[in-house]
């Protein structure tokens, strides 16, 4: 009998010491789980933003579907602390015709910043930009545009093809979108502001056909130029 009672306590015992492990290893896991997350957060928010594309605006370097890469720091304005952390991301640059960066505008409904979106920079301050007949000018010098696509018949959208030129103000930016007949872009909200561009998009980490149901897989990590 006292052997039955002393064998229940020991188990007893054990069972309790193991449930302590175990709860142990739970909370550990569950501390691990939240700081990995909260620095995935902060690394999304301010340094490499993956962003998701729902529209067709920069066909055919951008598809619906993708998940584009973003770098938040390589057009930092000022000096900082963590410029040399910042330079493991990529080194600091100016904002160049031909990038495709990532914007944000305003809502006419709300002044905050609501919408994101990526564009491709055809003029920089002090650049005049002129469009004739679709074809774009750069300080009057037609662009070689092998990334553009039109998908509009000519008569649908004829205010879309010619713009006269306009200079480029200090700090503002002229973008347009790839597909330059559903884009809406500076010929439509006019120049961009330098603090609305968050970052310089750079790769697509991975694409989803959410029309065929299947991952793209050419796309995985492609570059876009």
């Amino acid at each position: 009998m006292y052997r039955e009672q002393i064998k229940d306590v020991v188990i007893e015992a054990m069972l309790k010491q193991e449930n302590k492990k175990m709860n142990k290893r739970l909370t550990t896991a569950l501390v691990a789980f939240v700081v990995v997350f909260v620095l995935a957060q902060l690394f999304n928010y301010y340094i490499i933003r993956l962003y998701q594309v729902h529209s067709n605006e920069m066909q055919l370097s951008v598809l619906d579907g993708d998940y584009v890469l973003v770098n938040q720091v390589v057009y930092r304005n000022q000096p900082s602390m963590l410029d040399s952390f910042y330079d493991l991301f990529g080194t600091k640059q100016e904002i160049r015709n031909g990038d495709i960066v990532l914007v944000a505008f305003n809502d006419k409904t709300d002044r905050k910043f609501t919408k994101l979106k990526l564009l491709r920079v055809i003029g920089v301050p002090g650049d005049q930009i002129k469009i004739d007949n679709k074809k774009v000018f750069r300080n009057s010098e037609a662009l070689l545009e092998t990334y553009v696509s039109h998908s509009a018949a000519e008569e649908f959208l004829p205010l879309r093809d010619e713009m006269e030129e306009v200079i480029v103000p200090e700090k503002q930016y002229f973008l347009l979108a790839d597909n330059r007949d559903i884009g809406q872009d500076s010929r439509v909200f006019g120049f961009v502001p330098r603090e609305n561009i968050i970052g310089k998009a750079s790769s697509v980490l991975f694409s989803y056909d959410n029309g065929y149901g299947s991952f793209r897989n050419k796309r995985t990590f492609f570059e876009l130029k």
